[in-house]
């Protein structure tokens, strides 16, 4: 195993928690519940699991205002099909000087290397 991959494992789970609320969308004003699940249940619902270095960041507009375009260089594909990018969606971001949160969404950063579900 790499050296700490007990907060890669942890980055990893909130990523997966994120991108599973994501898939329902969401509309201003309303509130979501994000149940954690665990790394089993993560591992054995998961299509795709892949480690992977995150190696550009956009910044859009979507549905619910700022979202990232995160592109990742996969490095090795452990679950689905061998890929070698994939761009990930993630909730907030910023827009010239609108900026919008999400509370408990990852942070990234070009150059991590994480666990992707």
């Amino acid at each position: 195993m790499m050296a700490g991959h007990g907060c890669a494992a942890r980055q990893a789970v909130l990523v997966a928690a994120l991108l599973s609320s994501l898939m329902g969308g969401t509309t201003p004003g309303r509130a979501a519940t994000v149940v954690p699940l665990s790394l089993a249940d993560l591992t054995a619902h998961a299509t795709t699991i892949v480690d992977a270095t995150v190696t550009e960041i956009r910044h859009v507009v979507g549905p619910s205002g700022a979202e990232r375009q995160v592109l990742v260089q996969v490095g090795a594909t452990w679950k689905g099909d061998a890929i070698e990018t994939r761009y990930v969606r993630l909730a907030g971001g910023t827009i010239g000087r609108y900026e919008t949160r999400v509370p408990g969404a990852p942070h990234v950063e070009v150059g991590d290397r994480l666990i992707w579900f």
